[in-house]
């Protein structure tokens, strides 16, 4: 009973930082622009990012001189600037009709983040590797069902319940990528 409770716990800690269901405009937003969303790469793309991270994320951070701080300040800017795009309705990063992006910026910063993948290394020191494995793979099957059915969900809402969603969800972004930015900042000032 105690592994199950623990593997409950592991996957909605997993579960509210991935924010699959708040970066569903996000992706439908892209589709609406014409870009091509490969849903199984962008699975496979952020399983390996996630347990390239799990494994090895602290030691190759270090070994290129960068610490899990500078990582998410970093992290927390491209998100940012994805919630600016979102909120203005502005294109910052110029994509031409047809673009592949199912790696950057959906499986990287988007699913697996800075957020994410800092929370991945903290999962560590509280619960044991495989229920951390087990609940990453439950993650994943709800973010590929979520992602699949975004052209489903986005003719329900409409373009313009889409215009409002990708706004609420820009400034949720917003917020999201400033507390990142300032809980990883003050770290890095007091090193």
């Amino acid at each position: 009973m105690e592994w199950v409770n623990s593997l409950i716990s592991c996957f909605m800690i997993l579960f509210s930082i991935i924010d699959i269901l708040g970066n569903a405009p996000i992706i439908m937003g892209f589709k609406s622009k014409g870009n091509i969303i490969d849903t199984k790469k962008i699975i496979i793309t952020s399983l390996v990012i996630f347990l390239s991270f799990l494994f090895l994320g602290q030691p190759m951070l270090k070994l290129i001189g960068i610490d899990v701080h500078s990582f998410s300040v970093a992290g927390s800017i491209v998100l940012f600037f994805i919630g600016l795009e979102m909120i203005l309705g502005i294109d910052i990063h110029k994509v031409t009709e047809n673009t592949q992006t199912s790696i950057v910026p959906i499986s990287f910063p988007l699913i697996a983040g800075p957020g994410s993948l800092t929370t991945l290394i903290s999962l560590r020191t509280t619960y044991e590797v495989n229920i951390i494995l087990l609940s990453l793979i439950l993650n994943m099957i709800v973010v590929y069902f979520v992602i699949d059915k975004c052209d489903f969900i986005a003719k329900k809402i409409g373009n313009n319940g889409l215009d409002i969603l990708k706004k609420i969800f820009g400034i949720v972004l917003l917020a999201f990528a400033v507390k990142i930015f300032g809980a990883n900042a003050s770290q890095l000032f007091q090193q």
